[in-house]
């Protein structure tokens, strides 16, 4: 492995952090009116496989020696975007789904996903973890995976 920003590494991951919450925290309310007037299946497979690419990007610095920090807040702002598409999303899609009386109760069941699917994210990321192994592959197994559930998602997501 190398530390992609030598000895700031701390202060601008921080800053990297930043950069995708405050993105996909102003996203997620133009995401939420885009949402609400084009076709859900289109806007949540784009999201999902634009979240997939922009991950996967971040672990190609590895591989292309990329050390320039603007590199890494250009995907993160990317993905900060494409992830917004989602939340907004899939509660319009969910609430075609399910009647007002079962809807707390499903919505709940949902959000489970966020939680779980960071802790499966971590487990698969983990493997790459170590200082000897080349962590670009720490962001582009889980894109990989990610894009082709955007591709189930476009397949089978089924509007109602």
């Amino acid at each position: 492995g190398w530390p992609p920003f030598g000895d700031y590494a701390r202060t601008l991951l921080g800053s990297l952090d930043y950069s995708w919450l405050f993105t996909y925290a102003v996203a997620l309310y133009f995401s939420g009116w885009i949402g609400d007037r084009v076709n859900l299946r289109y806007f949540l497979t784009f999201g999902t496989i634009g979240s997939g690419v922009s991950a996967g990007l971040l672990g190609v610095a590895y591989f292309a020696d990329i050390h320039h920090f603007s590199y890494f807040v250009v995907f993160q702002i990317m993905g900060g975007i494409m992830q917004s598409t989602g939340w907004p999303s899939i509660l319009a899609v969910m609430s075609h789904w399910f009647g007002k009386q079962r809807r707390g109760f499903i919505l709940g069941l949902w959000t489970m996903s966020a939680p779980l699917g960071s802790i499966l994210g971590i487990v698969i990321s983990s493997f790459w973890a170590d200082a000897e192994s080349p962590w670009g592959w720490a962001f582009i197994v889980p894109a990989l995976i990610t894009v082709v559930y955007g591709f189930i998602i476009f397949l089978f997501l089924n509007i109602g």
